[in-house]
């Protein structure tokens, strides 16, 4: 089974200027360079940024449609992966505002979490057969036979969006990930977002996976820089 990767960052519009570009630029180097490889000790705060990232955004509000308890069922879902993340150096914070959790897979792996030996808690427990629902249909798109990383997922905390920190933990784990010669896959349900992600060099993989009586989710794939 695969991790559903969703993004809560609002895409960032284009910005036309025609002058002012080295201040521009400098603005986006500092973003980058305030991005952080994060351990186990950041964990929490990264569950805590993904969770109120996610809380209204369409493929978690079909996964967990009942607003009580979609904080709590997230936080249960985001830890095992934030855990992984933090152990095999994929997790990346900025300005404590933002996360970015990038698994690497295997050629024969998967992504996706880890609840060991124990059942699913109950609060995941109660919307099971969505989740496995949800898992099944990334499952089948995910890519297989190369070592990649899976950008699962990555959030702006709501205050904070609009601001390029999004974008800046993009570049700062596309770097990484060109160094280490290994293509990114990610999902997204966001027509903004497939727009953000297409400007780094993403490219949808085939059409979009549909969930019964939910959104669209599009795989998008972008191959190691030469």
């Amino acid at each position: 089974m695969y991790a559903p990767a969703r993004f809560g960052c609002e895409a960032e519009p284009r910005r036309q200027c025609k002058t002012g570009g080295s201040h521009m630029n400098d603005h986006r180097d500092a973003l980058v360079s305030g991005v952080r490889r994060s351990g186990p000790k950041d964990v929490d705060q990264a569950v805590g940024i993904l969770t109120e990232a996610f809380m209204t955004e369409e493929t978690t509000r079909w996964l967990f449609p009942v607003d009580a308890d979609r904080r709590e069922c997230q936080a249960h879902y985001y830890l095992p992966l934030a855990h992984q993340a933090a152990a095999e150096g994929g997790l990346f914070t900025a300005e404590d505002t933002a996360a970015a959790l990038w698994l690497p897979v295997a050629e024969d792996g998967v992504s996706a979490p880890d609840f060991g030996a124990d059942e699913l808690p109950p609060p995941l427990a109660a919307h099971g057969e969505r989740l496995i629902t949800l898992l099944g249909v990334l499952a089948e798109r995910h890519p297989r036979g190369l070592r990649h990383l899976h950008l699962s997922f990555m959030g702006v905390l709501p205050a904070a969006q609009g601001r390029g920190l999004g974008s800046a933990l993009l570049r700062r784990g596309l770097a990484e990930a060109d160094a280490a010669g290994l293509g990114v896959y990610l999902e997204t349900a966001s027509a903004g977002a497939r727009a953000l992600y297409e400007r780094h060099g993403f490219q949808a993989t085939g059409e979009a996976m549909r969930l019964p009586d939910g959104p669209e989710i599009t795989g998008m794939w972008r191959p190691a820089a030469r």
